[in-house]
């Protein structure tokens, strides 16, 4: 009995801990992503652009999608 609750204590922690880096490994990603793109080349396009631009890139690069779908 003493085992199964110091394993399944060990196991929330390490539970924990995985999801803690997890979190923070997406957060690193996602600043990143945002401070890549300076703001003077967005300012110069229009959504249409913009859209357009996604468009091609999901359609040229469809395993994007399949990793869309996996994260929701």
């Amino acid at each position: 009995m003493n085992k199964a609750v110091l394993l399944a204590g060990a196991a929330a922690i390490i539970a924990v801990g995985m999801l803690a880096l997890g979190f923070a490994a997406g957060r690193q990603q996602q600043v990143a992503v945002e401070s890549s793109v300076p703001e003077s080349t967005l300012a110069g396009l229009d959504r249409s652009e913009i859209e357009k631009i996604v468009r091609d890139y999901l359609i040229t690069n469809p395993e994007v999608m399949i990793e869309v779908q996996s994260a929701l």
